[in-house]
């Protein structure tokens, strides 16, 4: 049987915007029935990522979703950058990087 408090009525949503030196959060509240669409303007980070990211995407909890998904109680809005680089492209530089320290017999330096 569903409680019928005060406190059923509503949800919390967090909100993370993964920047490259910084993960902020932000939690709201909100009733029951709100879509993606219809939250993600009250949160300052929501803003802030529009700012700050060309063409952002929106998920939760890793998964891509519609404007129309309805939020659930504790669900994690994710803010998606596109990619600076290919993964793939990022592991080639990076092999190619070693190979070019194991033939001089010197190690590189950890990447911060």
């Amino acid at each position: 049987m569903a409680e019928n408090s005060p406190n059923s009525l509503f949800i919390t949503i967090e909100f993370v915007l993964a920047l490259p030196n910084a993960q902020p959060r932000e939690q709201q509240k909100f009733q029951q029935g709100i879509t993606l669409k219809e939250a993600l303007p009250f949160f300052s980070l929501y803003h802030r990522a529009l700012k700050e990211i060309e063409n952002p995407q929106w998920g939760i909890f890793n998964l891509k979703v519609e404007d129309d998904y309805l939020l659930k109680d504790g669900d994690r809005i994710e803010v998606y950058r596109p990619l600076i680089i290919d993964p793939k492209q990022a592991r080639q530089i990076r092999a190619s990087r070693d190979a070019r320290f194991q033939r001089k017999g010197t190690r590189p330096k950890a990447e911060p």
